[in-house]
């Protein structure tokens, strides 16, 4: 039930703020925290593909790569 209920709320997130991702990131990481303590979520493909949509809505833009480090 939580996954389902997860994934109805990113879906919501998704159509009805698109153009926010500060709210998306917050509906995942939510998601993600609530999910990741319980074991019977470990194997569960719908949380994989939540970490995943979390992961990649938290890494930067790829339109404006990283300066390189300078050692």
């Amino acid at each position: 039930p939580h996954t389902a209920r997860c994934c109805r709320l990113i879906k919501w997130t998704q159509e009805h703020m698109a153009g926010s991702k500060v709210e998306l990131q917050a509906v995942l990481r939510g998601c993600t925290d609530k999910l990741l303590p319980l074991p019977q979520y470990k194997q569960d493909k719908r949380f994989l593909r939540i970490w995943i949509q979390y992961v990649s809505a938290a890494l930067p833009c790829r339109t404006h790569p990283m300066p390189a480090l300078s050692v």
